[in-house]
């Protein structure tokens, strides 16, 4: 027999945004609802957390227009009438 356990977590659920910086490890935590600009750099040690620009030559769009389009995405799935789930990888419980 085997047992499979999957995680699963609804986009309703997802209620904010949390950066946490790839140099000192700080971390900053934006409610979705209250998300109304972009964080560019870390508040702790002001290491850049967001381009504007693309920065290598495989990106078309900016990081920061990634970030738009998503919590946009988000805000815009809100109203859907069916329920859409993302999958967690095993490592993330």
């Amino acid at each position: 027999m085997t047992i499979e356990q999957r995680t699963f977590i609804p986009l309703t659920d997802i209620v904010g945004i949390e950066f946490e910086c790839g140099h000192c490890q700080s971390r900053h935590l934006i409610p979705l609802k209250r998300f109304d600009r972009i964080l560019y750099e870390c508040p702790n040690c002001h290491e850049q957390f967001i381009s504007i620009t693309p920065i290598e030559r495989t990106l078309t769009r900016s990081d920061e227009s990634i970030l738009r389009a998503f919590i946009k995405a988000l805000d815009d799935m809100q109203l859907l009438k069916v329920k859409i789930r993302l999958e967690l990888s095993e490592g993330t419980k």
